[in-house]
This record gives C-alpha cells, structure tokens and sequence, in this order.
C-alpha cells in the first residue's frame, strides 16, 4: 500500500512538473487567447473633391445609442428609463422588437442611430442607472452635392458575397460603394482597417481595452468635374429633361 503510494506521489508529481514547467509557454498562449482578443476597426473611407477642392463626399461623426442585454440586471427595465430619456420614432421601436426578439446576449443592439447632441448630455448624466447602455460614435457618409449625385455614387450595407471576400466588410457599421465613383474606387476609397486588442472576462465581455491601432484612412479622390458647374447646369435645365456632358477639349476632362 506504501509503495502504491509513494508510485502515485511520483506519478503526479511528474505530470504537475510536466503541466507547470515543460509545457507552460504552451498553457500560457491558450490562456492568454482565451483571455485577449483582437478586433479589427473600420477605417474612415476617402473623402471625393472636385477639381477646386470642394467636398463631394466627406465622412461625418455620428452617435448611436447601444445596449447590451446580457450587462443589464433588467433589461426590459432600462429600455424602459431610456425611451422615457429620449424620443424614439415607430419605426426605431419595431426594429428594437425585432432585435429583442432575435436578440444573442453577447452582441450589442442599436437602440438609436444618430442621437442628437442634447440626447447624447442626457444619456451621459443617467448612464449609471442604466446598465448595459453606452454612446458609440461612428462616421457616417454624407454627401453636399445633389447635382452629382448620380457620378458620386452611394454606399451601402455590403452583401453576403461581399462579406465573404472580406473580413472588413462583416464588422458591424461596415459599408460598401453601390454605384458611381463610390463602387468604381471602392478599394483606394475604403482604406484599411486598424485593430483594437481587448481583454474579456469568461463571458465573453470586455473589461478593458489594452491596445489600439487605428487604421488607414482611405485614399482622398479629386475629380475633374466642378461642383459649382453642376449646379450651373443644373439650374439653367430647369424642368427641363436632358443629358450634358461638358468635356475641356484640351486635354479631354469631363467638367460637369
């Protein structure tokens, strides 16, 4: 019975050295991948110009309102205190049904999107009464040109295909050029992405960010068509339906 013992004494004290000493750098990576993630962060898309500089296409700061139903005590309670803090349209509250509904407790819901700056103050002063709610800020493509429009493009929320080309283009916010400059330079304009390094707890939820690495910004685009010569033209058709291509016959520019 001794010697039984004394053989299992040897033998775990082999595999406790085995465990803690030979293999430790290989224990330590597992638990250091189970504990750190690394996220990767949008970049800021390209801003387009005209020939004299003027902004087309330029990216705007915009805040959404964020819940995380698994870091709320109740979470029916704070959307409660929150739509009583800000005003949400009929359309806001069927899409937060809709999200409830199909919701998974690890993934944010987007309460609202572009929160004005007084509902930003009072959502800041009652934050600690409600738990799992937070302010993100995004950008958000604006365009200051109507009457082009139809060269400038649009973008969009990238399709299932898009998302499988790209790891950039499944993060959530993520958006792609449909038509126009916007979907013909998609690569220059849509830069590249930075990484965020984040500690979480068992549950999978971040305690704290450890590193940052923003991203590249897109590359800028200058056009050589004029702004104020769109809305010229623009103006001078009226009611009027036709097409105008003004085109510098020097060099072969496209002007308007």
């Amino acid at each position: 019975f001794g010697s039984l013992q004394i053989t299992g004494m040897i033998i775990l004290s082999e595999r406790l050295y085995s465990l803690q000493v030979k293999e430790a750098n290989r224990f330590k990576k597992l638990a250091e991948n189970n504990r750190i993630n690394l996220r990767l962060l949008l970049p800021p898309r390209g801003r387009v110009f005209d020939r004299f500089s003027n902004l087309l296409a330029e990216n705007k700061e915009n805040y959404k309102l964020i819940f995380i139903p698994d870091e709320s005590v109740n979470a029916l309670d704070t959307i409660r205190k929150v739509t009583s803090l800000i005003n949400l349209s009929y359309e806001e509250l069927i899409h937060l049904n809709n999200q409830l509904k199909n919701k998974n407790d690890n993934l944010p819901i987007y309460l609202k999107h572009k929160l004005l700056w007084h509902e930003v103050a009072r959502i800041s002063e009652n934050i600690p009464e409600l738990s799992g709610v937070s302010i993100e800020m995004a950008l958000v493509r604006y365009y200051n040109s109507s009457t082009s429009a139809h060269l400038i493009g649009y973008v969009g929320k990238p399709s299932e295909i898009d998302k499988s080309r790209s790891k950039v283009l499944s993060l959530p916010g993520s958006r792609i050029g449909k038509s126009g400059i916007e979907y013909a330079l998609e690569r220059e304009i849509r830069g590249k992405p930075g990484t965020q390094k984040v500690e979480v707890n068992a549950h999978g939820r971040v305690v704290r960010e450890l590193a940052r690495l923003e991203g590249l910004p897109g590359s800028d685009v200058y056009l050589t068509i004029s702004m104020e010569l769109q809305e010229f033209i623009h103006k001078r058709l009226g009611n009027n339906r036709a097409g105008v291509v003004l085109i510098n016959v020097q060099n072969g520019d496209i002007l308007a």
